[in-house]
This record gives structure tokens, C-alpha cells and sequence, in this order.
């Protein structure tokens, strides 16, 4: 995971800084970021995840909230989730500009962008997923239709990490 995140962080759009990327022991598939430039996956999304770019995707995605300083309190218009105690804001502008912000570390890294798009609709469609809305899924596809269809294949790290099963 810290070689997948230092990789993203070496090509994000920012002053540089350090980057912690933590992997949770949970069987849903999720990341998330509480801001501080922390970046939190489960296990379950490591799990989901069936190539390395669509993790660096997930994990981009969450810098992405981060670097646009979406940490703020949320606007009338947004939806709720919930996700044990923790009240999610979802925004659909917000995520949309993560998305783009995900697309150009991606592309910078050397990862296929294309992977955001199959990384969400499997995430979301996979046991314990949030459901990816109709609109953010065109947005995404908009977004990737300009985008290179490049992007290095999955690293040794990464199979090991796929290789361990985490004990339950």
C-alpha cells in the first residue's frame, strides 16, 4: 500500500508533503480520508479491487476530496449516508471534482484512468457497496472519454497484497 500511495503522491497537483495511506481491517469495500492527507482503504476494497490501477483509482479519488479541501461542513444540497456513526456528506459536485482531480494523478502515475469508472461501478455494485449514482457514472464516462488509454500493469506489491488474506 505505501508503495501504491507513494506513487499517486510523487505525481498529485500539490505543494509536496507527506501522505499516510492505511489499510483497515474491514470486509467492505471502502476508502476514505478524514483529511491531514491520510487516506484510509479496507481490506474488502483491496479484496474488490481486480487490477491495481482500480485501487491507485479509489485511493486517488480520496486525495482528490482532500486536494480540493472538501473537509468542510456540508452545503444544504447534499445527501446523508451513514456509515456506522459517521454521517457521509455526499455532494455530487465534490465528487465529481475528486473524480477529475483522481483522473490527472492517475494519467501522471502511469495508471490507466480508465480504471476510476470500473473501480466505482464494482465497489458500488459489490456486497456492502453504496451504490454509484446514474449521474456520477455518465460524469465519469465523460470525464475518461479524453482520457489515455495507457497505464502500467500491476506490480509485483501489489499481487503480494492480493495474495494476503488478512486473518478473520
Amino acid at each position: 500500500m505505501r508503495a501504491l500511495g507513494g506513487r499517486l503522491a510523487a505525481h498529485a497537483p500539490a505543494p509536496p508533503g507527506r501522505w499516510a495511506f492505511v489499510v483497515v481491517r474491514n470486509r467492505a469495500p471502502n476508502a476514505f480520508a478524514i483529511g491531514d492527507r491520510r487516506v484510509y482503504v479496507t481490506d474488502g476494497a483491496i479484496e474488490a479491487c481486480a487490477t491495481e490501477a482500480e485501487l491507485a483509482a479509489m485511493v486517488a479519488h480520496e486525495m482528490g476530496h482532500q486536494l480540493a479541501n472538501h473537509f468542510c461542513a456540508a452545503d444544504s444540497g447534499t445527501q446523508r449516508q451513514r456509515m456506522g456513526t459517521l454521517a457521509q456528506h455526499i455532494d455530487a459536485d465534490k465528487e465529481l471534482e475528486a473524480d477529475r482531480i483522481a483522473v490527472q494523478i492517475l494519467t501522471a502515475a502511469d495508471y490507466d484512468p480508465r480504471a476510476a469508472l470500473s473501480a466505482a461501478m464494482r465497489v458500488a455494485d459489490g456486497p456492502g457497496g453504496s451504490g454509484l449514482s446514474q449521474a456520477r457514472i455518465q460524469a465519469l464516462r465523460q470525464l475518461l472519454e479524453t482520457a489515455p488509454a495507457s497505464g502500467s500493469g500491476d506490480s509485483d506489491a501489489f499481487r503480494d497484497l492480493k495474495r494476503a488474506k488478512p486473518a478473520r
